[in-house]
């Protein structure tokens, strides 16, 4: 399959419009469904979402023959636009966006746009969410998180068989399933019907209302969401575990405490670095530097005013 292989000027005005549709279209379901999911925190919001964004890129590039490197643009292009999300973080999901495309992109243009280098591209692609976890909860607690873990493992081995290991694994494994079969699918279908099947001027509607519904906590401030963030209960339920592996590790108590209280510091930080407009602008600054950059900055405020403009035509 060759990615990209240009057939003509209109050929590549298409390809353009295909990007800013794309981005568009993934950037408004983002907006809309992730304010709503993690605003209200519906459980599996964040891999609904990447699974449908998987598809669109994926539709991207088996039905309309675009290159890898447009599908990566188009999902930088939604990582940026997340920040007009009214509900819900920001920053971690536009690195999980981020991260997506490039794991796509890199694999497939290593592959020479195989179908091979898709698939690769879309089990590393489910697979970061994994990883982003891992990587949240090593920041904050250390690699004392994964002797934690191996702890309460053999504890359990006393009264059940179930394998604390083997879970995570199937877990995995069904979402590398999930992925392989998308691209089976889109690769086998023969079919040309579009794959934005989102009604789009029903999420442009949802849109208006989430925004005008955000407007009453508008002024909180985002020490006052990082605090918010420190009672999530899955939180809560990680740093009672470490607590617990601590006190029957025998570590002493004025250590268990330091241990808390630096662990709760750690994720204060961390929680308002996500939701501050400053780390925003601070992402902004520097990679605006890039030419690269800036033409996709270009780019994504015409997505924006695309979605801003009203009773404009669905897709």
């Amino acid at each position: 399959m060759n990615q990209g292989r240009s057939q003509g000027p209109h050929h590549n005005n298409s390809l353009k419009d295909l990007e800013i549709k794309s981005a568009s279209h993934l950037a408004l379901v983002e907006i809309v469904a992730g304010s709503v999911g993690h605003g209200f925190k519906i459980p599996f919001t964040g891999t609904l979402l990447s699974y449908y964004q998987l598809y669109i890129c994926l539709g991207m590039m088996i039905r309309y023959k675009a290159a890898a490197v447009q599908v990566f643009n188009t999902t930088v292009i939604v990582a940026l636009l997340k920040t007009l999300s009214p509900l819900g973080k920001k920053i971690t999901p536009m690195i999980a966006i981020f991260m997506q495309g490039f794991f796509l992109w890199f694999c497939t243009t290593l592959l020479g746009g195989s179908i091979f280098g898709m698939l690769l591209g879309s089990i590393l692609f489910v697979s970061w969410s994994i990883f982003q976890i891992a990587i949240g909860y090593t920041l904050v607690y250390g690699f004392d998180f994964f002797k934690m873990i191996e702890f309460f493992q053999k504890e359990m081995n006393d009264y059940t068989h179930l394998n604390i290991y083997w879970v995570f694994a199937a877990y995995w494994v069904l979402k590398i399933g999930l992925a392989i079969g998308l691209v089976a699918y889109l690769a086998l279908k023969n079919s040309t019907e579009k794959e934005w099947t989102l009604e789009e001027k029903k999420l442009t509607a949802w849109r208006v209302k989430i925004l005008m519904a955000s407007n009453v906590g508008e002024g909180t401030s985002s020490s006052a969401r990082a605090l918010k963030d420190l009672v999530n209960p899955f939180f809560l339920i990680s740093l009672i575990m470490m607590g617990l592996f601590h006190f029957y590790q025998g570590t002493a108590k004025m250590d268990i405490v330091w241990f808390v209280c630096r662990s709760l510091a750690v994720a204060f930080v961390l929680f308002y670095l996500i939701r501050s407009p400053w780390t925003k602008r601070a992402l902004f600054s520097v990679f605006g530097k890039s030419r690269r950059c800036r033409a996709l900055y270009k780019k994504m405020y015409l997505v924006k005013r695309r979605l801003e403009e009203p009773n404009r035509p669905s897709n």
